[in-house]
């Protein structure tokens, strides 16, 4: 996560940081130009150039302006990993895997879906949302209802909820 967030940045900071180039090398050109310009142009060239000075002018404050609220509010935001298990609503027995590979993977049926069991002693069965959250004060964080899990779908929970299993709170 952090990884894609320092990627995003560098590349809007490498926009931001090309545009100011190209503005500064236009900036230039224009000064070279009205330098050798004669008289009649160099009231256009005038005009271009504080122009282009001035959208200069609002890309650094732009850019300096980004970079205060990411500094800013940066700290207070956080990355949240749920991990549910389930349990049947009346054994109270945990949801497992049929068993696991010699990969380690679970087993699967003809159909390519893992197989479950309330018996045996294999791995529980879980599922791993993420979510992002800001932190609005000491233990309270301020979340949105949208978690995702790894495969970017909220199609695990249905299928183990219809079956009369629950995920159990646990502190």
């Amino acid at each position: 996560m952090a990884d894609a967030r320092s990627a995003r940045a560098d590349l809007q900071q490498s926009d931001v940081h090309q545009q100011k180039q190209q503005l500064k090398q236009q900036s230039d050109e224009l000064r070279q130009k009205i330098s050798g310009a004669g008289s009649g142009d160099v009231s256009a060239l005038r005009t271009q150039l504080e122009e282009t000075t001035t959208r200069l002018k609002r890309v650094e404050a732009e850019s300096q302006s980004a970079e205060e609220v990411i500094r800013a509010y940066a700290p207070s935001v956080c990355l949240l990993h749920v991990s549910v298990s389930f349990v049947d609503r009346a054994s109270g027995r945990p949801l497992r895997y049929g068993g696991i590979n010699p990969d380690g993977e679970p087993l699967h049926d003809s159909d390519g879906n893992p197989v479950y069991t309330l018996e045996g002693r294999a791995p529980e069965v879980r599922a791993d949302f993420f979510g992002t959250g800001f932190i609005v004060g000491e233990g309270r964080i301020l979340t949105i209802t949208t978690w995702r899990n790894p495969g970017g779908r909220m199609t695990s929970l249905p299928p183990f909820l219809a079956r009369g299993l629950i995920p159990p709170l646990r502190n």
